[in-house]
């Protein structure tokens, strides 16, 4: 299967990101797992990766928490959208959060992600995500695996 060439998680749960990194290695569909413990971390790894130039790949997929310290998510998102990135560098930007607020859905609808989805994410979610945003069966890796 072909894969991503890099994931950045953003979440200040070490829990969560364990469980994350787990479920990523599982379907085994990127090259590189990258963590930010918020979203001040993930603007820096964006700015250093997605910019002309740069021998490092730039994040595809990012898992982004809603509720985080020092900068959450949606925070995040207001500082993502000005970057200044080719619309071939743009990530995919699937929200993640144990919250049931139907407040953070709404606010999340007013920025431009994929998906926003409950934690912890789970294999099913990764495979769909992936088949849906970039076009990978990430099945038959896990059947080859068996």
């Amino acid at each position: 299967m072909e894969r991503i060439k890099c994931v950045l998680v953003v979440d200040d749960d070490h829990s969560a990101n364990f469980i994350t990194k787990k479920i990523i290695s599982r379907v085994d569909c990127t090259e590189e797992v990258l963590v930010a413990l918020n979203g001040a971390e993930a603007l820096s790894i964006l700015q250093e990766r997605c910019v002309a130039g740069s021998t490092k790949p730039c994040p595809q997929l990012i898992l982004l928490d809603v509720k985080m310290p020092v900068m959450d998510g949606f925070e995040f998102l207001r500082n993502y959208e000005m970057l200044a990135l080719e619309e071939s560098q743009k990530p995919v930007i699937i929200m993640l959060s144990t919250s049931t607020n139907p407040k953070d859905l709404q606010q999340a609808q007013e920025f431009h992600i994929g998906e926003f989805l409950n934690k912890p994410l789970r294999v099913s979610q990764l495979e769909q995500l992936l088949e849906k945003y970039f076009n990978l069966d990430p099945t038959s890796t896990l059947q080859e695996s068996n």
